[in-house]
C-alpha cells in the first residue's frame, strides 16, 4: 500500500511538473526583451534564496545546510555527480530561452518531444527498465513522428538536440543522486552561484538589478517558477520509473506547442503537424496501457486480500 501511495505521489508530482514547464514560456515571453544569459543568472541566485525562505518556514535549515551538505561534500563522487547535474540544467536553461527570445518556441517543444526518447535508451542502458509490447508501439510511434518533424525542417535542430540532450542526462544523475528534492535542488544552484554573481556584478549591461521595478520583480520571480517545478520533479524521480517520466513529460512540449500555434503564431507547416500527430498517438498508447497495467494490479491486490 505505501509503495501504491509512493508511486501516485510521484506520479502526481510528475504532472504538476509538466503542466507548469508547459506554460511557463508565458513568464518567459514577458521579459523576452532581456538578455537570456541575465535570465538564466538571476534563477540561479534567486532560486536558492526562495528555497532558503521555504526551509526557515518549513524549519528544515538545519537538516538541510549542515547535515546534507557536510555529507555531500564527504562524498566526492555525489558532489561531482550534482555538479554535473547543475552544469547540464544551466545549459538546458540558456538554451531554452534563446529559443523562446528568438522565435524558436516550436523547435523548443521539439527537443522536449525527443527527450523522452533518450530517457527510454538511458533507462534501458543504465537502469535495466523494460516496456511492454504497447510501450514499445509507443516509442515507434514517437520516433516515427520525430523523424518526420526533423525532416520537414531541412536542418540537423541543434536547438531541439541540446535541450533533450542535457535534461535527458540530467533526470538520469537525479536518479543516482540520493538526496532530498530540496536539498539537491539548493545545491545545483548554489554551485553555480559564484559564476552567476560574477557575471551580474562584473559584465551584465545593465549591472546587478538594473531594470525597472516592473523587470526586477519578474526576474526575481524567476527563482520561485524555476524552483517549483523542479521541486516536484526531483520528488518524482525516485517515486515512478523513468520511462513513466519520459512518457509523461509529453505533457509539457505540446503545451507549449500549442501557445507556439495558437499564442504565438509560429508557422506550423502540414508536415510538421502530421509528425507531432505520430508523438501524440504515442501518448495515448501508453498512456492507456499504463492505465490498464494499474488496473490488472489493483483487481490482483484484490484477490488476494
Amino acid at each position: 500500500m505505501q509503495a501504491n501511495n509512493e508511486r501516485a505521489r510521484g506520479t502526481a508530482s510528475a504532472f504538476g511538473a509538466y503542466i507548469i514547464w508547459g506554460f511557463l514560456v508565458l513568464y518567459w515571453k514577458l521579459i523576452e526583451d532581456l538578455p537570456s544569459l541575465d535570465i538564466i543568472c538571476y534563477r540561479i541566485v534567486w532560486t536558492p534564496v526562495c528555497m532558503s525562505l521555504l526551509f526557515l518556514a518549513l524549519r528544515k535549515w538545519r537538516r538541510v545546510f549542515v547535515s546534507e551538505f557536510r555529507g555531500l561534500f564527504g562524498n566526492p563522487s555525489q558532489a561531482l555527480r550534482l555538479f554535473a547535474a547543475s552544469l547540464l540544467i544551466s545549459i538546458n536553461w540558456l538554451t531554452y530561452l534563446y529559443a523562446v527570445n528568438h522565435g524558436h518556441v516550436a523547435e523548443a517543444s521539439l527537443g522536449y518531444f525527443i527527450n523522452p526518447l533518450l530517457n527510454f535508451v538511458l533507462s534501458f542502458v543504465f537502469l535495466k527498465e523494460r516496456l511492454s509490447r504497447a510501450g514499445v508501439a509507443a516509442c515507434l510511434l514517437a520516433l516515427v513522428g520525430v523523424v518526420i518533424v526533423g525532416v520537414q525542417a531541412g536542418v540537423i535542430p541543434w536547438i531541439s538536440l541540446t535541450l533533450a540532450s542535457t535534461f535527458s542526462v540530467y533526470g538520469l544523475i537525479k536518479v543516482r543522486i540520493n538526496l532530498r528534492s530540496y536539498s539537491g535542488l539548493t545545491m545545483e544552484t548554489l554551485l553555480m552561484l559564484p559564476l552567476a554573481l560574477v557575471y551580474l556584478l562584473g559584465f551584465a549591461e545593465a549591472g546587478f538589478m538594473g531594470y525597472g521595478a516592473e523587470e526586477n520583480a519578474l526576474v526575481f520571480g524567476a527563482g520561485i517558477v524555476t524552483a517549483v517545478p523542479l521541486l516536484l520533479f526531483a520528488e518524482a524521480v525516485p517515486k515512478i520509473s523513468y520511462i513513466s517520466i519520459g512518457f509523461i513529460q509529453y505533457i509539457s512540449p505540446s503545451i507549449t506547442f500549442l501557445l507556439s500555434v495558437f499564442v504565438f503564431k509560429e508557422p506550423i507547416p502540414p508536415m510538421k503537424l502530421f509528425g507531432f500527430c505520430f508523438i501524440w498517438v504515442g501518448i495515448l498508447i501508453f498512456c492507456f496501457d499504463t492505465a490498464r497495467a494499474a488496473g490488472g494490479r489493483a483487481r490482483i491486490r484484490a484477490e488476494r486480500s
